[in-house]
């Protein structure tokens, strides 16, 4: 057994006893945990737990462990590694949860984060938000920082000075922020998406990170979502361009697109 195995097991066995029960040596293992978390993305989706929909036709659903699939590992490697991530995919390929789980840990780890997810409409960008939510409820306690839950738009870690918020996409949405992270989930469907852009140019001029991600309309190709992946193939602006097809997902064939 490597020494990483065996300090899984022995942080596992820790997290199965109840708190009351933990060792002075138990609380420094956890401590150390929490650094690595801190410092390693994928380190912390060890402990990210999703809640899926059941299906009264199929088995599954319910409480899921994260699932770091190689497109996953793909999507949170550029959100570490570059500044504007422009990601054209298939529907239902887990990037909404990938980017609930990056955004999350990111406000926890890291002080004064502002972190703004925008979508077409205010049930979509709370949607979002409700990922991350639902995410952090199911968090091992040692790794929870005290939250405050100020509405349905919004999760706050106050002991860290950080917040997540959901807007939707409207004329004057995110005027006066400048965020440390912009998401535009299905940022194509956006109505006011070039308007949202123009007062985003505080976060993108002051090394900010944006990510805008979309699903192509093959009848609706106006959309600043598409003419920004499009520039960054051809290289005329400084997006990287990430294309993630229907059969990322295992278990998808020609017969199921």
């Amino acid at each position: 057994m490597s020494f990483w195995e065996e300090h899984d097991k022995k942080i596992d066995a820790i997290l199965a006893k109840p708190i009351e029960e933990h060792t002075p040596e138990d609380r420094g293992m956890l401590e150390f945990e929490w650094k690595l978390c801190k410092e390693n993305v994928f380190r912390f989706t060890r402990y990210c737990k999703i809640v899926e929909a059941p299906s009264p036709t199929s088995q599954g659903g319910g409480l899921i462990d994260f699932i770091l699939a190689p497109h996953v590992r793909k999507i949170l490697t550029s959100f570490l590694e570059c500044r504007y991530i422009s990601i054209l995919k298939a529907r239902q390929i887990w990037l909404s949860t990938t980017i609930a789980s990056y955004v999350l840990w990111y406000a926890i780890t890291h002080e004064g984060a502002n972190i703004l997810l925008y979508s077409k409409g205010q049930l979509e960008a709370r949607e979002l938000l409700d990922k991350s939510k639902r995410i952090y409820d199911m968090l091992p306690l040692f790794l929870k920082t005290p939250t405050q839950v100020q509405s349905r738009e919004e999760l706050s870690f106050p002991d860290v000075k950080s917040f997540i918020r959901a807007l939707p996409s409207t004329q004057t949405a995110g005027i006066g922020y400048t965020a440390s992270i912009i998401v535009w989930d299905e940022h194509a469907e956006h109505e006011y998406a070039r308007e949202n852009y123009l007062h985003s140019k505080p976060t993108i001029d002051k090394a900010g990170q944006c990510i805008s991600c979309f699903t192509e309309n093959a009848w609706d190709k106006d959309n600043l979502a598409t003419e920004i992946f499009e520039a960054s193939l051809a290289g005329k602006n400084n997006w990287i361009p990430i294309f993630f097809p229907y059969n990322v997902i295992e278990g998808r064939d020609e017969k199921w697109y």
